[in-house]
């Protein structure tokens, strides 16, 4: 360190110039991790940099060399590389030196990892995720990079935990299993931890499919494989008058009863379906209220079998209409005249093809929802139609067409 600091500090901020001067420098120096290489000067720069007794080519530009040889030679005496430190507050660290020191602590990341490893897990399965590590690279060092130290921690419970579940028989939640490892039954519930462990998962379970992100379907696949449950409690969907080998449907379905059904329930029940093979589903809770409400009045027996999404399907919604399809049951589906009531509709189709279709959901019922004017057009299912007119026009909304789906409901009863 040379032996004025303070005093070279100020005679560089007490001109505004110097600062980009400065900054350029730096850059060059860290790029090349020498001195050397030439800047483009402004005219105020120019006369900053003479003041110091740099020399300045015939183009007007300013070698750092030069530079260099002016501090040397002023009474600061001292190397550029020090000046940048003192004017910067950190000592320049070339590229090349940044890239090997950033080499070495992701070695010893290594190196750590595969300590926690070798504690936690023995036989194939300690090879399989040791070869994760390098396999998933692309994901893992960028995560790494961002907080070396934090990431390590999350690296140690996610090891901990696929050793834990290894040992276990029977299916373990993540709250309990981020206890065990972690002392904390919300360790695993989101950010690195748990991004790291679905991963890890994802791995170790090739024969699943896995496309990231993970939605909600592939992970309780993965999860399942991996003997652990996922929240099968809270995600839920709203039914009346389903049919299948329960006591319970058949009590619920005989005093229509509408009730929100745990994903849990729906894994139990067999053999579910609908009356006439015909199933239901409405987007809205508020429709599917004035529909239920509508059927009270109708003999149990002619009651049509009512599904509520509450928007987004849940996993308990795909659960349950995907024993319904399998069970050989034709869903129908109305939602909102808007992106996400469209977007819904769309990913229905896509997932059931030919065993869905959607209900009042033409470009004539957009218009009874938009003005209760009925058009002389045909009506047309294609969502590609709808959306066009939806885009033009704006959006509308199914609780303005719960008299056509009550018409429908009631004329189906009456067969």
């Amino acid at each position: 360190m040379f032996r004025q600091p303070i005093s070279l500090r100020d005679y560089f901020r007490a001109e505004p110039a110097w600062a980009e001067i400065l900054s350029a420098a730096r850059e060059r120096f860290e790029r090349l991790g020498r001195v050397g290489g030439a800047l483009q000067l402004s005219r105020e720069q120019a006369l900053a940099a003479r003041r110091l007794g740099c020399r300045l080519t015939s183009g007007g530009l300013l070698t750092l060399d030069s530079l260099e040889n002016a501090l040397r030679a002023s009474r600061f005496d001292c190397s550029l590389e020090t000046a940048l430190e003192v004017y910067f507050g950190e000592r320049p660290i070339s590229r090349p030196a940044k890239r090997q020191a950033l080499s070495e602590r992701w070695s010893e990341a290594t190196r750590i990892f595969e300590n926690d490893v070798s504690r936690c897990l023995t036989g194939d399965l300690a090879v399989e995720v040791s070869k994760w590590w390098m396999r998933d690279v692309s994901y893992v060092r960028p995560e790494w990079r961002q907080n070396p130290e934090f990431f390590q921690r999350q690296v140690w419970i996610v090891v901990s935990a696929i050793g834990y579940l290894r040992g276990c028989l029977d299916p373990v939640s993540i709250p309990v299993l981020a206890n065990e490892c972690a002392n904390d039954p919300h360790a695993l519930d989101d950010g690195a931890a748990r991004r790291l462990l679905e991963r890890v998962l994802a791995h170790l379970h090739p024969e699943i499919a896995i496309s990231w992100p993970l939605s909600a379907e592939n992970r309780d696949a993965l999860f399942t494989a991996a003997n652990l449950c996922v929240d099968d409690i809270s995600s839920g969907v709203t039914v009346a008058g389903l049919l299948g080998d329960s006591t319970v449907l058949a009590a619920a379905r005989e005093s229509w009863l509408p009730w929100t059904v745990p994903l849990l329930a729906v894994k139990q029940f067999p053999n579910l379906s609908a009356p006439r093979r015909l199933a239901h589903l409405v987007e809205n809770p508020s429709v599917f209220r004035h529909l239920w409400r509508s059927m009270l009045a109708v003999p149990s027996g002619k009651r049509p079998t009512l599904i509520c999404t509450s928007g987004q399907l849940s996993l308990a919604a795909r659960r349950l209409l995907d024993l319904l399809v399998e069970g050989g049951v034709l869903l129908l589906y109305s939602g909102d005249f808007d992106s996400a009531g469209l977007g819904i509709a769309c990913g229905l189709q896509q997932r059931y093809g030919i065993r869905l279709s959607l209900w009042r959901m033409s470009v004539q019922d957009y218009h009874i929802a938009k003005g209760r004017q009925t058009l002389k057009a045909a009506p047309t299912p294609l969502v590609s139609s709808l959306a066009e007119e939806v885009e033009r026009n704006g959006p509308a909304f199914q609780e303005s067409i719960i008299p056509e789906l009550e018409a429908d409901l009631g004329s189906l009863c009456e067969e």
